[in-house]
C-alpha cells in the first residue's frame, strides 16, 4: 500500500493529459530513489467508455501498457463524475488502502514534493485525526442548489431537499485520510446520489459522517 494514492478523474479521450502526468508529477521514480521504496506515490486514472470502438480500443491498449487505468463500465458524461469519484474511493478502500487518498482532475498540476512533505508533516503531528481528515479548497460560505432543470448542475428536491449544501472541498483537488474515506463510504446508503456535482455529493457524505472539510490555501 502506498503512502499516497492519487485517483485522477480523466475523460477517456484525454490521452495526452494522462501521458503528461505520467511523465511529470505522476512519475514516482524520484520518490522510489529518495526513500528507497516503491510504496510512496501511486497514480491511477479513472475513465469511462465512449461508445467509439477506436477510442475504447485505444484506452484498452493504454491500460495494458501502463497498468494505471480503472475503466468504468458507464459511458463518459459530465454526470459520470460522481460515479468515477465513488469508484476511486471504493477501489482505494478495498484494493489499495493507502494512508492518504488524493482525488483530482486531469487538468490539475500537482507539486508532488510539497504535497508529500505536507502529508508527512500533518500525519506526524499529535493532533492528526485520520478519521476526520479532509483537506482542500473550501468556499467561504455554503452554496445553494440549482433547481433549473436545464442546468448541468441541476439538483432535484428528491436528491437534496435543503436550501444550502454543507460546506465541501472543491472536487478538482483534495486529500483525505484512509479512515475518513472509509467513513464516507459507509454513509453512501443513506443518501440519494447527486450525479451532477460530485464534490457536493461527497460533502453530503462527509456531513452525515461528522467529517468537517478543512481549507488549505495550497489547494
Amino acid at each position: 500500500s502506498p503512502f499516497v494514492l492519487l485517483m485522477i478523474n480523466s475523460a477517456a479521450f484525454h490521452f495526452d493529459r494522462r501521458l503528461g502526468i505520467r511523465q511529470t508529477w505522476g512519475n514516482a521514480k524520484e520518490f522510489n530513489e529518495r526513500f528507497n521504496s516503491k510504496h510512496i506515490w501511486k497514480v491511477i486514472f479513472i475513465v469511462g467508455r465512449t461508445g467509439n470502438a477506436a477510442t475504447d480500443a485505444r484506452v484498452k491498449q493504454e491500460a495494458m501498457i501502463y497498468g494505471d487505468l480503472l475503466v468504468m463500465g458507464k459511458k463518459e458524461h459530465h454526470k459520470s463524475l460522481t460515479e468515477k469519484t465513488l469508484l476511486g474511493m471504493f477501489w482505494a478502500n478495498q484494493i489499495c488502502p493507502a494512508k492518504f487518498y488524493y482525488k483530482g482532475d486531469d487538468d490539475v498540476w500537482v507539486n508532488k514534493w510539497r504535497l508529500l512533505d505536507y502529508l508527512f508533516k500533518i500525519s506526524a503531528t499529535s493532533s492528526f485525526d485520520p478519521a476526520n481528515c479532509w483537506i482542500g479548497l473550501v468556499s467561504a460560505g455554503s452554496s445553494a442548489p440549482v433547481r433549473h432543470k436545464g442546468s448541468k448542475y441541476y439538483v432535484s428536491y428528491r436528491d437534496f431537499a435543503g436550501t444550502r449544501f454543507p460546506r465541501f472541498c472543491s472536487g478538482f483537488s483534495y486529500v483525505m485520510a484512509r479512515e475518513t474515506a472509509s467513513k464516507l463510504i459507509q454513509s453512501i446508503p443513506f443518501h440519494h446520489k447527486i450525479t451532477s456535482i460530485d464534490d457536493v455529493y461527497i460533502g453530503l457524505l462527509a456531513s452525515s459522517s461528522k467529517v468537517l472539510p478543512v481549507h488549505n490555501p495550497r489547494f
